[in-house]
């Protein structure tokens, strides 16, 4: 994989958003917008105790648009090209 950039600033302008898609869940993940906060938040903490910086959320036109699938206590994730 590519070298995370070491430039705290380049990772401020990089943007995200997670979009979910839930098959058979259980109750405890059946609210999908609480779901894409908590692995949003999970993935920008892990840039920036890398990085040094935390990116932002656009959910209009994110740079890194990711997409998660969860199904029967499987999940996946994707980014997202659409």
């Amino acid at each position: 994989p590519p070298a995370a950039p070491s430039d705290p600033a380049s990772v401020e302008h990089c943007t995200l958003a997670v979009d979910v898609g839930l098959g058979q869940v259980p109750d405890a993940l059946c609210h999908s917008h609480f779901t894409g906060l908590t692995v949003k938040n999970a993935i920008a903490d892990q840039i920036r105790r890398r990085c040094g910086a935390r990116p932002s959320v656009d959910l209009d036109m994110p740079l890194l648009p990711l997409y998660l699938h969860l199904h029967r206590g499987e999940a996946w994730l994707y980014r997202s090209l659409g």
